[in-house]
């Protein structure tokens, strides 16, 4: 009988030559977050959620921020993490905004925003610098989403902060606990690839369903429009994926239909429903009399527009908008708007440097998603990042309270330090790769 020799595969014996192997083994790569660093920042992340607001407990988040920041100091030379650069921008807009305060007529408002921005700089920086890796992020977006949920039981189930038919919750305000669950769609959009489980998958699917829902009781457009935009976004950034599976292409298409059609009778009643019909026909001049929030929102944005050109410098002091309108015409106004409040405050050069945190992440997660060697949990993080920056800008053009908010830049942070610690795995991980011949 004869005998034929064994055949072997390449690899069978040299894993590491596995392109497969060698994606797998590299995700983890880098130094990690110290577990107990890790498990302060989810707690300050739920409790700035929970507590931020509160007048009694809003030290909690306070003190665990201290201490969150005191522990990533004593352990960051001995992990030798590397600066991300939106930290860098944060710090230079932040020193843009000292010079402004000093410029400012309302010098003592300007200096208790910069206090304020002062905490937010250094929670970013700490969150920054020191979760670097996919464990962290997924940790702290779980702790936000955990405390969006929260806030949503608080506000849906004990109408918590409930008023004309607006549910707030923890939040106080219904625009911030929209923007709260804003955010944690955006971090459950991208789990749902990153999860492997199908149960889990659904569970997902339906904590998003229950947020869009708390989104609806908040009666918030902005809200409503940019959680919209958001999932729109996810979908074309899977868009190949799903067009390899009709069958879940078809679902998606006849969810939307049905969606078009049940959701416009269903939300009608609801507060939120009547604000939109009311903003809709405001801007067509449709009413013989416009809605008040609307008319007095779009006529802001000029004013802010014409403050920020008749001061394209130094602004007039960050956080100023409200006192120098009040000097100029008697009235409390504020901007409604992120892009103009930034640029009345600290000039061009403020806005430029604020926002090139936005494009350095989008082009940074755009970069690393054409390397062409992310595992399907980076590619995940990569979305998120995306994600997270069509919402922002999207909400920033409706709320001016973006650059003093905590919870926004939480999740700002732990992405320019994954997608940092990412930039430089995804570099050694394609030197591997051209030296095994693999790319």
């Amino acid at each position: 009988m004869t005998q034929h020799a064994p055949t072997y595969s390449p690899h069978a014996f040299q894993p590491e030559l596995d392109p497969d192997y060698l994606l797998a083994a590299a995700e983890d790569e880098g130094a990690r977050t110290p577990t107990g660093i890790l498990f302060l920042i989810a707690l300050f992340a739920v409790s700035v959620i929970v507590f931020g607001n509160d007048k009694s407990f809003y030290r909690i988040p306070y003190y665990l921020g201290v201490l969150s920041a005191v522990a990533a100091i004593l352990v960051y030379f001995q992990y030798s993490f590397p600066i991300p650069i939106p930290v860098l921008l944060f710090i230079s807009w932040f020193a843009w905004g000292g010079v402004t305060a000093f410029a400012t007529e309302s010098r003592e408002i300007s200096m208790t925003a910069l206090g304020t921005v002062g905490q937010i700089v250094i929670m970013f920086i700490v969150f920054a610098t020191t979760c670097q890796d996919s464990r962290a992020v997924w940790t702290v977006g779980i702790a936000f989403v955990i405390g969006a949920i929260a806030n949503a039981i608080a506000a849906i189930v004990f109408s918590f902060n409930l008023r004309d038919g607006r549910a707030a919750g923890f939040a106080v305000n219904p625009n911030s606990a929209a923007g709260v669950y804003g955010v944690a769609i955006c971090i459950l959009l991208a789990g749902i690839p990153a999860l492997r489980g199908g149960f889990m998958r659904v569970l997902c699917i339906g904590v998003i369903g229950a947020m869009f829902f708390a989104v609806v009781r908040t009666g918030s457009r902005a809200g409503a429009l940019t959680v919209v935009l958001s999932l729109l976004w996810f979908l074309f950034f899977y868009r190949r994926a799903l067009l390899s599976k009709p069958l879940l292409l078809g679902f998606l298409v006849m969810l939307f239909m049905a969606s078009a059609i049940i959701l416009p009778k269903q939300l009608a009643d609801t507060e939120l429903g009547k604000r939109a019909v009311s903003a809709v026909e405001t801007l067509r001049g449709d009413r013989s009399k416009g809605e008040g929030s609307t008319v007095a929102r779009v006529g802001l944005k000029f004013k802010a527009l014409r403050v920020s050109l008749e001061h394209p410098i130094l602004g007039v002091g960050i956080g100023c908008f409200t006192p120098y309108m009040f000097r100029q015409e008697g009235e409390t106004l504020s901007t409604h708007d992120n892009f103009l409040d930034v640029l009345s405050g600290t000039g061009f050069p403020g806005f430029a440097l604020y926002y090139a945190i936005y494009v350095w992440l989008w082009m940074t997660a755009g970069r690393l998603r054409k390397s062409g060697v992310l595992t399907q949990g980076e590619l995940s993080l990569v979305c998120m990042a995306q994600t997270y920056i069509v919402f922002r800008t999207a909400w920033d053009f409706f709320e001016n309270t973006g650059w003093n908010t905590k919870p926004p830049w939480i999740i700002m942070a732990v992405l320019a330090g994954v997608l940092t610690g990412m930039k430089g795995r995804i570099a050694h991980r394609i030197d591997t790769l051209q030296a095994y011949g693999v790319i």
